[in-house]
């Protein structure tokens, strides 16, 4: 018969296995429920890696299954990025409900949607998505990398903090501090904005 030491150190074991199950990350949990596929070939991607090739277009990150078909996807983004076939090609760099860069390895949840996938910073915004999925994923047609509160450049979507959508142009942001200053008056940092990101083009000095 085994002791009350030893009994009480296996229930100990299995609700720290149970305990494990419950926090294991959710974007574990989205991973394994299903695997990307690449836009351009329409082969599986059984795994995504920081080595997987893939491409930025318009906020959303784009898988590959080889090093030649990022460059065949950016000779046509628009192309490749809507005809997803039913198949997941994609996940969205940013949670759609706050508009924030999200870290899929700290997301709540997720959902897929014509192709993409959304990851989520809390159990409500996964909600909130779902109700009316529509409304998150519209997107506009012109999408800028150029932060207009602090007139700068955006290096990329994966660098940016967050994002507005103000008269048929999505905005992208540098730093946290810079979508509230904009949200409370667009006009203001909107003036003459496309003086000032041509400035900054290689093309107009």
């Amino acid at each position: 018969m085994l002791s009350l030491t030893t009994r009480a150190a296996g229930r100990g074991l299995l609700a720290a296995i149970a305990c494990a199950a419950v926090l294991l990350p959710a974007a574990v949990r989205a991973d394994q429920a299903g695997s990307y596929t690449c836009p351009v070939e329409g082969d599986k991607i059984a795994k995504v890696t920081a080595d997987t090739p893939h491409a930025d277009y318009k906020g959303v990150r784009y898988y590959f299954c080889c090093g030649s078909c990022p460059a065949e996807f950016n000779k046509e983004p628009a192309k490749y990025a809507k005809d997803s076939k039913g198949k997941v090609i994609g996940m969205s760099l940013f949670d759609p409900v706050t508009t924030k860069r999200i870290d899929p390895d700290k997301a709540a949840g997720h959902s897929d949607v014509h192709g993409v996938r959304y990851f989520f910073a809390s159990a409500d915004d996964k909600k909130s998505f779902d109700k009316n999925p529509k409304k998150y994923t519209a997107s506009p047609e012109k999408h800028v990398l150029y932060c207009p509160v602090n007139n700068q450049a955006v290096a990329s979507y994966a660098a940016a903090s967050d994002y507005s959508d103000v008269k048929g142009t999505r905005y992208y942001f540098c730093c946290a501090g810079c979508k509230p200053a904009f949200d409370k008056d667009p006009d203001k940092y909107l003036k003459g904005i496309d003086e000032k990101i041509k400035a900054q083009q290689p093309d107009s000095k």
